[in-house]
Order: C-alpha cells, then sequence, then structure tokens
C-alpha cells in the first residue's frame, strides 16, 4: 500500500500538489488550486492524470496563488471544493452559486474516500488559513506552505510525519538587501507572513525522525531565496530512506512516493 504527491508547482505565481492513493478507491485530490487552469491540465497530463480524475479539492487559503483555478474546476467538473468559512466568505461574491463547496474547520477531520483530512489553524494573513495533515490508514502526510511563524500547535500537528511540503520562503539576508518595498519585507517576515529558511529548519528539527520518507522544501521566492541556500539546509536531515526536493514555479516535481514500512 502507498501514497503519492506530486508538486504540480510552488511560488507567488501559483501553488497546486496533487495526491493519489494506490488502495482500491484510488482518491486523487488537489491541495490548492492556484496554477492557472491550461497550465495546471498540462501538469497533471504530464503525470498521467486527466483532470476529470480529480475527486476534491481542499484550499489552505484564499490567496490567489492557491485558490485561481478552483472556480473554473467546479464549474467545469462539479468537483467538491473544501475551505474553510474565512476563505469561502473572501470568495462568496464568485462562489455563492456554486453548490460544490463544503466548509472545513481547523481541528475537525474530514473524511473524504480513504483519506483523512486534518486541517489546523497557521499564521498567515488571509481570513482563516490553515495547514492540512493528510492520511490514508499507513501514511501521513503534511502540507505546510503559507505561514509566518513556527507555533506550539503547528509542531504538535505534524508530528510523526512519513511526508511533508514545507515552505522555505525567504533567506533573512537576501531579503533584508532586496529592492522590494519596507512594507512589503515587513509583511513578508511578520508572524503573518511567510515562513524563512531559518523558520522552515527549526520546525524540521523539532519533527525530523528516522522513519521520515520526504521532505519537499515549497514557496521559494524567486528575489529572495535560493536552491543552494534550502539544500544547504536539507543536508542537515539525514536517514537512508529519504527523498529531499525543493519544489519549482514552472515544473511539477516527479512522483514522490510513501510506502508503509
Amino acid at each position: 500500500m502507498k501514497v503519492k504527491f506530486c508538486c504540480l508547482g510552488s511560488g507567488s505565481e501559483g501553488n497546486s500538489i496533487v495526491v493519489k492513493t494506490e488502495s482500491s478507491s484510488k482518491t486523487t485530490v488537489l491541495v490548492d488550486c492556484g496554477i492557472k487552469f491550461d497550465d495546471l491540465e498540462n501538469r497533471l497530463l504530464s503525470r498521467g492524470i486527466d483532470l476529470s480524475e480529480i475527486d476534491a479539492i481542499f484550499i489552505t487559503h484564499e490567496h490567489i496563488d492557491h485558490i485561481r483555478s478552483a472556480l473554473k474546476f467546479a464549474k467545469v467538473f462539479n468537483t467538491p471544493i473544501f475551505m474553510t468559512h474565512g476563505s469561502f466568505y473572501s470568495v462568496y461574491k464568485s462562489y455563492e452559486k456554486i453548490n460544490s463547496v463544503s466548509i472545513i474547520r481547523a481541528d475537525n477531520t474530514v473524511v473524504f474516500n480513504d483519506l483523512k483530512i486534518a486541517p489546523f489553524s497557521i499564521p498567515h494573513d488571509a481570513r482563516e488559513p490553515v495547514a492540512l495533515i493528510i492520511q490514508d490508514t499507513a501514511h501521513k502526510l503534511g502540507v505546510l506552505t503559507d505561514t509566518g511563524s513556527i507555533t506550539p500547535n503547528i509542531v504538535r500537528s505534524m508530528a510523526n510525519l512519513d511526508g511533508v511540503v514545507l515552505e522555505f520562503n525567504y533567506d533573512e539576508i537576501m531579503l533584508k538587501k532586496s529592492d522590494y518595498p519596507e512594507k512589503l519585507k515587513k509583511r513578508i517576515s511578520s508572524p503573518y507572513g511567510h515562513l524563512s529558511n531559518k523558520a522552515a529548519t527549526y520546525l524540521l528539527e523539532k519533527i525530523f525522525h528516522q522513519n521520515i520518507q520526504a521532505i519537499v522544501a515549497a514557496h521559494l521566492s524567486k528575489k529572495n531565496n535560493n536552491p543552494d541556500l534550502v539544500s544547504s539546509k536539507l543536508k542537515l536531515f539525514k536517514n537512508d530512506a529519504l527523498k529531499k526536493i525543493i519544489a519549482d514555479q514552472s515544473e511539477p516535481t516527479g512522483w514522490i512516493s510513501l510506502n508503509k514500512s
């Protein structure tokens, strides 16, 4: 038995992750849907998945780089969309006539086919943002791509993972030296902004264990980060089976499998 996932794209221009189970149900879901619809279709096809095979979409928050194509998905395929009340309220005018939206709440687990999806609250400057823990009977994947700081609840929620997709948004020195306006720099580095390499590494130090199978660094800033800097952080974490991957904005990763030990 295994679960596999692929980061279809990650960054400020659009985020989406596809998760697929290999059980008899063969459930396929998206976490976020922020990539342009045609690009999303092509990237899914490159991994052997047709748009019509997506069983549900789980939205972490309403920012456009996480939700861009969800409405079209719902209109074309009537795909179930799960989001928090705060996220739904933020996009209500666009979604009020869509009958496939379901509300999720932090700390309330959703059972969808052979998956359990557990949202938990995170500090980010959106209406009601959440990160997600996605589980089947044997595997546990954590997805945390937009948060400004690491809370005790995040550490607790992300314990004992088999795989993790984690934001490594910016290097503190690069952000400080960048040509971004000071207001934007403060927003990014605030407790409700995005996660620095240092903070992401701190979280990994808290949750890393010798049976974790995959770490995917995600949502890297093109201007305020460097894959080499992130790689140097990931090198700190080692075990015999560990896959360490840096997600890209324009190209999907390969399939990353979580196998039952």
